[in-house]
C-alpha cells in the first residue's frame, strides 16, 4: 500500500517518516519550486472535455491541494476555459479538502442543490468531501493504476470512470 494515498501525503509527511514543521516546510517549498517550473499536460481528452461542458453552460470549479495561482497556470496554459471558482491549498486547514466547506461554498455560490452538482476526483479526499456533502461524486479512474485506489474509488465513488470518454459519454447523455 502506498502512505501517500493512506493516511494522505500530508499526513505520511508528519507521523510516519516524522518530519519536523520546519522540514515539512520545506518539502512544500521544493514542491512549489517544481510546480512553477513545468506545467504538466491535463489527461488527453479531458481540456475538450471542459470546453464543451462550459459551452454548454456548465460550472467548473476546482477544490485542490494545489494553489490557485498554479491551478490558473495550468488551465490558461493547457486549456480553453478557466474555473469559474478554485479552492486551493491557501485555504485554512479545515476548509481544505477533504473538508466539506468547499462543497457547500460551490453550492451556495451558485445555488445548486446537491443533486445538481458531480464531484470529479481521483483520490479519496474528493470522495470524502463529497458524500459529507450529499453530492453525486464520479471517480476519474484514468487516473491511477493502482490497484489499492482504484478498489476504493470503484467501491466508494457514485459512478467510475476508467476513460475521460466515459465520462464526456456520462457528461453528454
Amino acid at each position: 500500500m502506498t502512505f501517500s494515498y493512506d493516511p494522505g501525503f500530508a499526513e505520511m509527511l508528519r507521523d510516519i517518516v516524522k518530519l519536523t514543521p520546519e522540514e515539512r516546510n520545506y518539502q512544500y517549498q521544493v514542491w512549489k519550486d517544481a510546480v512553477d517550473a513545468a506545467v504538466p499536460d491535463f489527461y488527453e481528452g479531458f481540456p475538450k472535455l471542459l470546453e464543451r461542458f462550459k459551452d454548454a453552460g456548465g460550472i467548473i470549479t476546482v477544490v485542490s491541494h494545489s494553489e490557485c495561482d498554479h491551478i490558473l497556470k495550468h488551465y490558461e496554459q493547457k486549456c480553453n476555459v478557466s474555473p469559474d471558482l478554485i479552492f486551493g491549498w491557501e485555504e485554512e486547514a479545515e476548509r481544505r479538502k477533504p473538508s466539506p466547506y468547499p462543497v457547500r461554498e460551490i453550492l451556495r455560490t451558485f445555488a445548486l442543490k446537491e443533486n445538481e452538482a458531480l464531484m470529479v476526483d481521483d483520490l479519496k479526499p474528493g470522495i470524502v468531501m463529497a458524500k459529507s456533502c450529499c453530492v453525486p461524486c464520479a471517480a476519474a479512474g484514468w487516473a491511477h493504476q493502482i490497484p489499492v485506489i482504484q478498489q476504493y474509488m470503484k467501491a466508494h465513488a457514485d459512478f467510475y470512470f476508467p476513460a475521460v470518454k466515459d465520462l464526456a459519454d456520462f457528461v453528454f447523455v
